[in-house]
């Protein structure tokens, strides 16, 4: 499973609407409209986790190399969690991450943000 870290992540897209998608299937999040072409995703309990904001709405940009921390359970949870990714529409692997580093992926959702994968269990030793 996965979760992010940051208690409400705010992100920018070209392409609201799919990216809001991408992330409601991804984190299992539903989706609502929040205002100025913008979107909300939130948990079970209501919760707003991420907002996804239109790139040209006239606020401060945020950054696409700052990355989308999510967390996984242990190595095995990062490989589940980048083929999941990437079958949704996930960028290709980015830096110096997995398979070269067990534990830790990096991907590009389909906006371009960065999106950084770790496990909350150190890996093993080979």
């Amino acid at each position: 499973m996965l979760e992010l870290t940051d208690p409400e992540q705010k992100i920018q897209a070209d392409d609201v609407r799919r990216t809001a998608e991408f992330w409601s299937a991804a984190l299992g999040l539903s989706v609502s409209e929040a205002g100025d072409g913008a979107a909300a995703l939130f948990d079970e309990r209501h919760t707003v986790r991420m907002t996804v904001y239109p790139e040209q709405v006239g606020r401060q940009t945020l950054s696409k190399d700052t990355p989308i921390e999510l967390r996984a359970y242990d190595t095995q949870d990062v490989v589940a969690a980048v083929e999941r990714l990437t079958a949704l529409g996930a960028g290709p692997l980015v830096g110096d991450s997995y398979p070269a580093h067990p534990g830790h992926a990096s991907l590009t959702d389909p906006a371009g943000n960065v999106v950084s994968i770790r496990s909350a269990l150190p890996a093993k030793p080979q």
